[in-house]
């Protein structure tokens, strides 16, 4: 009886853990897809804490060889990387935004490549000439705001699908964890035009409420300019 207790443990662990991942990835995911310009310090803050909490929490799990968040001390590691990672990223936010960039092109042309069916070293060659064609065009137009709503709105559209995924059994729980970002896009093309489709649909929704605030912005501007004018 008593070796039978971690089988049934266990499936409750896993549970829990795919329940945790998945609804901390939707936060993220929604607010990247939806807001993620208009909070842009904040969205680089809670990507860096996202990615600080699963780096913590796999540390202690690799040292203790149990599940990712299947002990108090990989809980305690998961928070305070967050807290460290996601802090560092609010700190120096234009360095963690140019390394965001690089690390979401190569995560989207290495697993777009591998979609279409690319082997050996072409994919991580496309996904190393897209970051860097991402960081250099972020440094050149001093980050320019169209490329900040493109990036964060792919970055949210492959962070929901690839919950959306774990939560339906596509991906395993490992596989989600470690996958850097990119479970969905390399996961077929199927999934990979899910996450353009997604984007697509985040980006616009951003680049409209940004053009609105720029419209309310200068009609506020005229009204002030002609309540001067008048006095």
């Amino acid at each position: 009886m008593a070796e039978r207790a971690p089988a049934t443990l266990r499936p409750y662990g896993d549970r829990m853990e795919i329940i945790v991942s998945v609804g901390l990835t939707v936060v993220v995911g929604l607010v990247l897809l939806l807001a993620g310009y208009s909070v842009i310090r904040i969205s680089i803050a809670l990507v860096g804490a996202l990615i600080g909490f699963f780096l913590g929490a796999g540390l202690v799990a690799g040292a203790t060889d149990g599940g990712i968040l299947a002990s108090v001390g990989a809980w305690v590691a998961g928070t305070v990387g967050a807290l460290v990672v996601g802090w560092i990223a609010f700190a120096f936010y234009q360095v963690a935004v140019l390394v965001a960039l690089g690390a979401m092109g190569f995560a989207l042309g290495a697993g777009l490549a591998r979609a279409m069916g690319a082997t050996d070293w072409l994919p991580t060659a496309v996904g190393v000439g897209l970051a860097i064609v991402l960081v250099i065009i972020g440094i050149v137009g001093k980050l320019p705001s169209l490329l900040l709503i493109l990036a964060t709105a792919f970055s949210g559209a492959e962070s929901l699908l690839a919950a959306v995924m774990l939560a339906l059994g596509v991906v395993k729980l490992d596989d989600f964890q470690n996958s850097g970002g990119s479970v969905a896009v390399e996961h077929g093309v199927w999934w990979s035009l899910g996450v353009v489709a997604l984007g697509i649909v985040g980006a616009v929704f951003q680049l409209r409420v940004r053009r609105r605030a720029e419209v309310a912005a200068a009609s506020h501007s005229r009204a002030a300019g002609s309540s001067a004018a008048g006095a």
